[in-house]
């Protein structure tokens, strides 16, 4: 019984470092995308801003940001795979 203890304990010490391996990767990667989408939005407002000065109007503005706009867009259903891999939890 004694190795079997032995056992269950180094078991749990191996989980304890991959749960821990895991969740700083998680945390790393979680800061760099919320960092790279902020950047984006960032962006993003500034274009728009700096659209309406110079025009006076929203007109022509979706073109003016329409890639830009649809790259970070699409980049934000990563979200979605947050969830499903389990990195954040649904509430």
């Amino acid at each position: 019984m004694a190795s079997g203890e032995e056992d269950g304990t180094v078991d749990e010490k191996e989980n304890n470092n991959k749960k821990k391996t895991k969740s700083a990767l998680a945390t790393a990667w979680l800061t760099f995308y919320n960092i790279a989408m902020t950047a984006g939005w960032l962006v993003l407002a500034m274009a728009m801003a700096r659209f309406y000065i110079q025009k006076g109007s929203h007109k022509g503005l979706y073109r003016s940001i329409a890639k830009t706009l649809k790259f970070f867009q699409t980049f934000a259903l990563v979200e979605v795979g947050h969830c499903a891999v389990g990195i954040v939890r649904i509430l």
